[in-house]
């Protein structure tokens, strides 16, 4: 089976900041809750539909930044980041079922990359977007109809 790619155009993210061990991942919950929490913030440029999660792996800690791309331009309230995310060529995967299952997608979708001679470009960062399928900041995470999207930054 052949894996489905997606092209992204630049755009950019705001949202709120977590490094830290893998052991501590966790914390990234209690990130969300904080993020939604402060929404109001963002002055009503929020109206997306999507939530995104970007992540950067390195081999003893995580960098992780939950929010939102914007539609329009908005000044990053205090402590929130705002950066680009280039255009990019991604792998998409699907994840479904309870978010401790999560592992468990990621390495069918390390596997379908190699199956398909595909490999990720490790210097950008990989996405997960959330809709209103799954939302991190509302739903439980033992529901077993969670979803939502992996896009994992591939090379060209």
């Amino acid at each position: 089976m052949s894996v489905v790619t997606l092209d992204r155009p630049a755009s950019r993210f705001l949202g709120l900041p977590w490094t830290g061990p893998y052991t501590a991942i966790g914390e990234v919950q209690e990130l969300w809750r904080t993020f939604a929490a402060r929404r109001h913030e963002l002055g009503g440029v929020d109206g997306a539909s999507q939530f995104v999660r970007a992540c950067h792996a390195r081999r003893s800690e995580c960098t992780v930044w939950v929010g939102i791309e914007p539609l329009r331009e908005v000044a990053p309230p205090l402590g929130m980041h705002e950066f680009l995310l280039m255009p990019q060529r991604y792998a998409v995967f699907h994840h479904r079922g309870p978010m401790h299952t999560v592992t468990q997608t990621y390495s069918r979708a390390f596997a379908k990359l190699r199956e398909n001679g595909l490999r990720r470009d490790l210097g950008t960062l990989w996405l997960e977007v959330y809709d209103d399928r799954y939302l991190p900041f509302r739903d439980d995470e033992a529901r077993a109809s969670n979803e939502f999207d992996l896009l994992l930054a591939i090379e060209a």
